[in-house]
């Protein structure tokens, strides 16, 4: 028969037992603080990413109420106009100017932008630039003779008043790479208006992959 446990052996098994629950807190608590952090930090990366955000539209049309602005067309370098938001598509030569303006957060790094006729032939053009937040862009570019686009446009007599004249997209991400969308403006006319207006706007998110 065991002899009865001291107050001693009571005490060192009461420590013990209080030690091995204040393991058990601690390691509940270390989890718990880890789990926390990490939710502060993918909410902080969060944060960052929406601040860094770029996010293009269309300009619309109105008259300068300064002067003249220039923007850029392919083999003569720039061209002038008083309206700002003016969509510029020349139907012999294929040779476009068509501005787009930031409106998100961060720098959007045009990677290319792409016109499409109502028939399915597209044109391609790579970009690079960077347009920071709250400014405007014409991007413009030009078909080489003899591709689709080009000989395509050649049997259209008069593409802006097409059911579908063009669909103009732009791809374009964050400054870093990361966060990429597409901007897509259907372009035609109205009416009897002889100017390239913006029918519709569509956008998506694209995968960062």
């Amino acid at each position: 028969m065991e002899p009865p446990a001291s107050d001693a052996d009571w005490i060192t098994a009461i420590a013990t037992g209080a030690a091995a629950i204040g393991t058990v807190g601690a390691l509940l608590f270390s989890a718990a603080a880890a789990k926390a952090a990490s939710m502060s930090a993918q909410a902080a990366s969060a944060g960052l990413d929406a601040q860094a955000r770029p996010l293009l539209l269309d300009v619309p049309r109105e008259n300068y109420t300064d002067f003249e602005h220039e923007y850029p067309w392919p083999d003569e370098g720039t061209r002038r106009t008083g309206v700002r938001g003016e969509i510029t598509f020349d139907a012999q030569y294929g040779t476009f100017a068509i501005p787009v303006r930031n409106v998100g957060h961060g720098v959007a790094r045009i990677e290319h932008c792409e016109l499409v006729l109502h028939s399915g032939e597209a044109h391609r053009q790579h970009g690079g630039e960077a347009l920071p937040a709250g400014e405007d862009l014409w991007l413009a570019g030009k078909p080489v003779a003899g591709e689709p686009f080009a000989r395509a446009l050649a049997h259209t007599p008069s593409p802006l008043h097409e059911a579908a004249p063009l669909v103009f997209s732009v791809v374009y991400a964050d400054i870093s790479g990361s966060q990429r969308q597409r901007l897509e403006l259907a372009l035609g006319g109205r009416g009897r208006d002889s100017a390239w207006r913006v029918l519709q706007t569509a956008h998506t998110t694209l995968d960062d992959a």
